[in-house]
């Protein structure tokens, strides 16, 4: 009977070392490749030029739309980072506007004051290099919890203002977050 007492505890833990190994081996793989961060050197952007606007972009952006009109602005450009995420240049003509106008808008759409579904939402201040904007953050809870970034910048200001957005979802805030400042920074419109 004795016996019987003392294989029950090598058992145990032998099954706990055994599932203790799993998890040791399991948390200490890499990551997916389109999980990891990457850092893409402003050097590998990509050049787009269209009507007088010139920039470089990370290589794994495609563009989606140069459109004069476009939904929302006189010119809009655009620019998928991911299948989730989206950055947007919008052209105004002698429209009065600035960020915060931009970010109403965005606020009145997805109803962030409002909407049952938003969590944790913030606008606040934000100045990347010499250009000011807001940035908005929430989770978004309607299925599963989604974190949103939204970040816009004024990149040239009245009469005619540029603003530039970027709508981020996700891990695509961590992944892209690095390329926001080579990416205004090689904004030329002529």
């Amino acid at each position: 009977m004795e016996k019987q007492y003392q294989q029950k505890p090598l058992l145990q833990i032998l099954l706990l070392a055994a599932i203790s190994l799993f998890f040791v081996v399991a948390c200490s793989q890499e990551a997916p490749t389109e999980h990891q961060t990457s850092i893409v050197s402003d050097q590998d952007f990509q050049p787009y030029s269209h009507e007088g606007l010139n920039l470089k972009h990370p290589p794994h952006w495609t563009l989606v739309y140069d459109e004069s009109p476009s939904l929302y602005a006189d010119r809009g450009v655009a620019f998928d980072a991911s299948e989730s995420s989206r950055i947007r240049i919008l052209f105004y003509k002698d429209r009065p506007l600035n960020y915060s106008n931009i970010a109403n808008q965005i606020a009145r759409e997805f109803r962030l004051d409002s909407n049952e579904h938003v969590k944790n939402y913030r606008r606040e201040p934000i100045k990347i290099g010499e250009f000011n904007g807001l940035r908005l953050t929430w989770q978004d809870t309607m299925i599963g919890t989604t974190a949103v970034e939204i970040t816009i910048l004024t990149i040239i200001d009245s009469p005619n203002p540029v603003f530039v957005e970027f709508q981020l979802h996700n891990e695509d805030i961590t992944k892209e977050s690095p390329h926001i400042a080579p990416f205004i920074k090689s904004i030329s419109i002529q």
